[in-house]
């Protein structure tokens, strides 16, 4: 049996492995929801993470997110929580030409 979801503990295992995996990512604001895939209903979860681009930059470094979702599920897998998660990186920058 699956433990139930619990967001708070997945955003701090997400915020772990950001500051581990992207030291260029700055103070990350991550947010996780639970949701339903589109096409097959499935459960997912949708975490974003909001980065800090290091100076004048708008991106991380090439390669920096490569394997980041498969680290993810497992440790998501490692506290018993099989929902698959869709990740999505976005610069507070590009956030920010957003609101302009």
């Amino acid at each position: 049996m699956h433990r139930e979801i619990r967001i708070e503990e997945i955003k701090k295992i997400v915020e772990d492995l950001v500051k581990e995996r992207l030291p260029d990512a700055g103070n990350p604001h991550v947010t996780v929801t639970e949701d339903v895939h589109f096409y097959d209903d499935e459960p997912i979860l949708r975490v974003r993470v909001v980065y800090d681009p290091p100076g004048n930059a708008y991106r991380l470094k090439g390669g920096s997110t490569y394997g980041f979702t498969r680290r993810l599920c497992d440790a998501l897998a490692e506290i018993d929580v099989p929902t698959f998660p869709i990740t999505s990186f976005v610069s507070s920058k590009d956030i920010e030409g957003e609101a302009a």
